[in-house]
């Protein structure tokens, strides 16, 4: 230590407490613990919110969600949409993204949710496909489904939040917006 100090270092001005630096470092730590490691923490907040998931279900939410979180909480808070369909809509993000044809399409998308095996790779390619048949942008379909799943226009890729919530659902939740956003 002595060996190390030097005086030239020392500065007069006292140190600084930084919120944003101790939520920075906050962040890195969560980013690199494991998603075994945060499980138990994540399950305690999904069981006192009395929802219940299966391990494997919520270790890949965790591996999705703790990228973007800060906090422990946040993996729930920001994912919210993982574990109860929206309520509302973002006005903005509705604007946006609800156009003229979108219930129409989400309508006829539905029916071809219904005929495939339901995994992020088929999905992707499903909605590729679609997308390409109707001659429209990624967007025009991509923007309503995801404010059909998520209420908003954040979260992960779209086929990954489908696969993660299910056939049923996904289902459900775009009727939800059909029949919310019409």
């Amino acid at each position: 230590m002595i060996a190390e100090f030097d005086l030239e270092k020392v500065h007069k001005a006292g140190a600084r407490f930084s919120p944003d630096k101790a939520k920075w470092f906050n962040q890195q730590y969560l980013q690199r613990r494991s998603d075994e490691e945060l499980l138990p923490e994540v399950k305690k907040i999904i069981d006192d919110k009395k929802i219940t998931i299966p391990d494997e279900k919520l270790l890949e939410i965790i591996g999705l969600m703790k990228e973007r979180a800060t906090f422990i909480q946040d993996i729930y808070n920001d994912g919210i949409f993982f574990f109860e369909a929206p309520g509302s809509y973002d006005e903005k993000a509705a604007k946006k993204a609800w156009h003229q044809d979108a219930a129409e399409f989400l309508t006829e998308f539905r029916t071809r949710l219904c005929e495939i095996n339901f995994d992020a790779e088929r999905l992707k390619n499903l909605i590729h496909d679609f997308a390409q048949e109707k001659a429209v942008s990624m967007g025009k379909l991509m923007m309503p489904l995801r404010l059909a799943l998520v209420g908003e226009l954040k979260g992960p890729d779209v086929p990954v939040i489908m696969e993660i919530i299910d056939r049923a659902e996904t289902l459900k939740r775009i009727d939800n917006a059909v029949a919310a956003l019409g």
